[in-house]
């Protein structure tokens, strides 16, 4: 029985760390993956609004065995080090949008190159910046005498550095956060609140730490991802909600709109179990009648003596 097992942890790792650490490197760079190839592996374009920039790479085929092999562009992200692929990302910043290539799948025979000719096509309104995707190279082998497919892919990324209608960047990332506050009682959201005075889009990222005071319990909720346009202000809402019944809770956030500049508040938020409050309050209620009705008693008895005495002495 046939099979296709992906292979891809070697390229992905590379892209990985080429994210993390986006050097630029001179010249071609080529590493081999299980007899496959890139050459680059990062690869630099750079545009105006309505500019056509080109780029070209190459694959290789070092193995024993003929690939079908088949190559796309993907916008991606990277949060807590996983690799995730973005759909229906706006025109204005989507390289996957832009890029055209001229042979999305081919054979290649063994010990064999190609050149692979990609287009990017910058939109009149794309933002100035640099914008980051993932060629996507897989290669699967023809092994018509075998029981096995096993498919390699390799990640090179593609940077598009996109100017001004002058060739000038001029990217201001300027951000505030203005407000932060929550449901004080029993649970309910977050409220954050963003307004963006820059020139670029931005994306929200952060985290909000909920630690309860009384029983030392701490939790982690992740801020969503949020896009927020120039020019624009956003709510942000970040649902909470804790097992414990009872908690008095200091709540952090940790907050950014660039992933580089990070603002920080708290506030202080009750878990108080309704019902047991309303339990406690009907006893003391109780409680404060009972007492009422008993220093009534004591009045009453108290005049009643008083009453006796006086016409005890009236008899006299």
């Amino acid at each position: 029985m046939k099979f296709i097992q992906p292979l891809c942890l070697v390229g992905l790792i590379m892209s990985v760390a080429m994210f993390l650490f986006p050097f630029k490197m001179p010249g071609v760079y080529a590493e081999s993956f299980n007899g496959f190839s890139v050459s680059d592996t990062i690869i630099d374009v750079k545009g105006k609004p309505g500019e056509t920039v080109k780029a070209r790479f190459t694959v290789f085929n070092d193995s024993t065995n003929t690939v079908k092999s088949v190559v796309d562009v993907r916008d991606f992200d990277l949060k807590d080090n996983q690799l995730i692929y973005k759909h229906d990302v706006p025109l204005n910043w989507s390289v996957t949008k832009w890029s055209t290539i001229d042979k999305e799948s081919f054979s290649l025979k063994p010990k064999s190159s190609k050149d692979i000719s990609l287009a990017v096509t910058i939109p009149e309104k794309a933002e100035q910046g640099e914008h980051r995707a993932l060629i996507g190279l897989k290669f699967t082998p023809d092994t018509s005498g075998g029981s096995t497919k096993v498919a390699t892919e390799i990640l090179p990324v593609l940077y598009v550095l996109v100017t001004d209608k002058n060739g000038n960047v001029n990217v201001n990332k300027d951000w505030d956060m203005d407000k932060f506050t929550v449901d004080r009682f029993n649970g309910g959201a977050f409220y954050l609140g963003a307004q963006n005075n820059g020139n670029v889009h931005l994306e929200s990222t952060g985290v909000i730490t909920l630690k309860n005071a009384l029983t030392g319990a701490e939790q982690k909720i992740e801020i969503p991802t949020v896009n927020l346009l120039p020019g624009a202000r956003k709510d942000i809402t970040v649902p909470w909600k804790t097992a414990e019944s009872i908690g008095w809770y200091k709540a952090s956030v940790k907050f950014s709109m660039d992933g580089e500049r990070f603002e920080k508040k708290q506030v202080q938020l009750f878990m108080i179990p309704w019902g047991l409050a309303a339990l406690a309050f009907f006893f003391i209620a109780l409680l404060v009648l009972i007492f009422f009705l008993y220093k009534r008693h004591l009045k009453k008895r108290f005049l009643e003596e008083a009453r006796r005495e006086l016409l005890k002495e009236a008899g006299k």
